[in-house]
């Protein structure tokens, strides 16, 4: 059975609705979006410190891994809940190369590479199982279930076809909404935005709701990966990581 990603069905409603009403998906009509959005709120429910330098954060089945550089090139570390103790250390070799962002398919770690690749690395042994390119400058990654999702230099939201690298689906960001970290639950996409902390799109690309809390972390906007633990939104930012409850 096909599986249809909330980036996917982008591309069919993309030029309708330029041509009806001159908006664009995630682009909003003229840097303002046409519909009222909702608010979700975010409620603090923890804070713990993360591995020194992580650059990614990602759940997994029975864990989260976050994404550490190291000399030569960089470490997996998987620990069992947030806070809790290191349970599991895998090495990589990727001499000269920087990384940003992970993601968890199901059975593997997509690794992140600034300059235009992302890795699937296997989480046992740290073998590089396939490579397939990305937007160059990507800062994030997340899994929708069949494809990549990639931020790219704060201005786009990228879907990749994991098994070809086919850059699938590339929509712009409002500018005063750049971000620079995705997640994707439940059919919606999650996105970290300078302008506003937390913007959350429908499976059609409309801004759907803002997720906003007094208790949210404040930091540079570069420095952000998101991820879901359970129905609960996980901030890496600083090399801190905060838990939020989500209320719709």
């Amino acid at each position: 059975m096909q599986t249809t990603s909330a980036l996917a069905i982008l591309g069919a409603g993309l030029a309708a609705a330029t041509a009806m009403t001159g908006c664009v998906p995630f682009g909003g009509c003229g840097g303002v979006d046409p519909t009222d959005t909702l608010t979700f709120q975010l409620a603090a429910a923890g804070q713990s410190a993360a591995p020194a330098g992580a650059v990614g954060i990602a759940a997994a089945d029975d864990g989260v891994w976050f994404l550490v550089p190291a000399s030569g090139g960089f470490s997996l570390v998987e620990v069992a809940a947030l806070g809790g103790a290191e349970t599991r250390r895998v090495d990589v070799p990727a001499p000269g190369r920087t990384e940003a962002g992970l993601a968890w398919d199901g059975a593997a770690l997509w690794v992140g590479l600034a300059d235009g690749e992302a890795w699937r690395v296997d989480p046992a042994t740290g073998a590089v199982l396939a490579t397939v390119p990305v937007p160059a400058g990507a800062r994030d990654l997340a899994w929708d279930g069949a494809r990549l999702i990639a931020v790219e230099d704060v201005a786009s939201i990228d879907a990749v076809d994991p098994a070809t690298g086919q850059l699938v689906e590339s929509v712009p960001v409002r500018q005063q909404d750049a971000v620079a970290a995705v997640a994707f639950h439940d059919g919606e996409t999650w996105a970290a935005a300078a302008a506003n902390p937390v913007l959350v799109y429908d499976p059609t690309g409309t801004l759907l709701a803002t997720a906003a809390s007094d208790a949210l972390a404040t930091g540079a906007a570069a420095d952000e990966h998101l991820t879901f633990v359970g129905e609960d939104l996980v901030l890496l930012r600083g090399g801190q990581v905060y838990r939020y409850a989500v209320t719709r």
